[in-house]
């Protein structure tokens, strides 16, 4: 009989977030917010080795 149990995530907003995010909602109807990634650019031979 396994047992493994499923493992729940949650996480938390800050309070300061939530009404930032809501006076946006309802002034503009959408919000505006920063992002984090990474850009893609094509890879060569000549760069590869670097990387």
């Amino acid at each position: 009989m396994p047992t493994c149990l499923p493992a729940a995530r949650g996480f938390a907003i800050p309070i300061s977030m939530t009404k930032n995010i809501m006076h946006n909602l309802i002034a503009t109807d959408h919000v505006t917010r920063g992002w984090f990634g990474v850009a893609a650019q094509p890879c060569t031979y000549r760069p590869a080795p670097t990387m």
